[in-house]
Parts: C-alpha cells; sequence; structure tokens
C-alpha cells in the first residue's frame, strides 16, 4: 500500500526530508562505533567528558554527536551532561550478542562512502562507481586493503549472526544428520 495516501503533504515532506538527511545519521553512528562510545558506557550513563578522554575526542565535538544520537534514539541524555545507552545504542557494543558496531564501522568507510557519493554517475552512465572511482572492484580494492577486508568480513559476520536464528527455525532440517 502506498503510504503517500496516509499522509498529509506536510508530513510526507517531513518524512523524505528525515530521508534526505540520513546520511548524517549513519554517520553519526559509524563515527560512535569507530571510537567504540557504546563500550564506554557498558556500565551505565557516564559524563560525555569522561566518554571523550576514553575514546580520545574532541569533548565538545563528542557532546554534540552525543546529543545528536540521544535525538534519534541510539542514546538517552541525562542532567549534567550525563548519557547512557537506550536499546539500540546497546547493539553498538562490542560484546553485544547481536552487535551492529561492525556493520556501522564498515558502513562509513572512505572508501564504501565515497562510492554512493558517485551513484549519480553510475545511474546517468550505468558505469560502475567503485571502478570508476578506485581503479578496480570491490573484491580486489579489498584483497589490496587488508585492514579494509577485515572490517568488511567482520560486518558480513555481524549480518549472518543477526539473521542465522530466523534461517534455522525456517528451515527443516529433521532429514540431516549434520
Amino acid at each position: 500500500m502506498d503510504r503517500q495516501g496516509t499522509l498529509s503533504q506536510e508530513q510526507a515532506a517531513g518524512d523524505l526530508h528525515r530521508l534526505i538527511k540520513g546520511f548524517q545519521i549513519s554517520q553519526a553512528i559509524h563515527v560512535a562505533a569507530v571510537l567504540g562510545v557504546a563500550d564506554h558506557m557498558a556500565t551505565g550513563p557516564r559524563a560525555s567528558d569522561e566518554i571523550a578522554a576514553a575514546v580520545g575526542a574532541h569533548p565538545r565535538a563528542l557532546y554534540r554527536l552525543l546529543r545528536a544520537l540521544a535525538a534519534i534514539g541510539v542514546l538517552s541524555e541525562h542532567e549534567n551532561r550525563r548519557f547512557s545507552l537506550a536499546a539500540m545504542g546497546e547493539c553498538l557494543r562490542s560484546d553485544a550478542e547481536l552487535s551492529v558496531r561492525p556493520s556501522a564501522t564498515y558502513i562509513g568507510q572512505a572508501y564504501r562512502w565515497q562510492t554512493w557519493g558517485h551513484l549519480l554517475h553510475s545511474v546517468k552512465t550505468g558505469e560502475n562507481a567503485f571502478r570508476v572511482l578506485h581503479g578496480m572492484d570491490s573484491w580486489a580494492y579489498r584483497e589490496r586493503h587488508p585492514e579494509q577486508n577485515a572490517i568488511f568480513n567482520a560486518a558480513m559476520t555481524a549480518n549472518s549472526r543477526r539473521v542465522d536464528r530466523a534461517i534455522v527455525a525456517a528451515c527443516d532440517f529433521s532429514r540431516c544428520e549434520r
């Protein structure tokens, strides 16, 4: 069903505007993941300055990042510039059972991020933006950049962990011995 039929033009414009700004949200989550912010908040609310010191970030800049993450429900903001993990923030912890941190780390890598910035070129020409931008496909790129390959592999493993239970539950393996 088309959601447009149920939304006023004002609501639709607001929803679309939030989608347009989605790259900012992705990047904010990526930065928090790379810095390991959630791991430093695992024991409860912490002051933004404490978190900044723990992750090696500029205190005022990190405070603004934490406020942005609180605005979208990843964190909760408390008095005196203290923050705690909301349910989504818990998923950014490296020790979370279904951690999304590897995916958040991967999605904001410059080589991947820049490729999406060339989507218009691909749509207009049919050319592969990654190949045009980097001179090779993504597999060859990651082969030449093992640190990026490790980030990619961690993200793919984390993605598999999030869906493996559903796959096992949906399949009848009763006839299988192994």
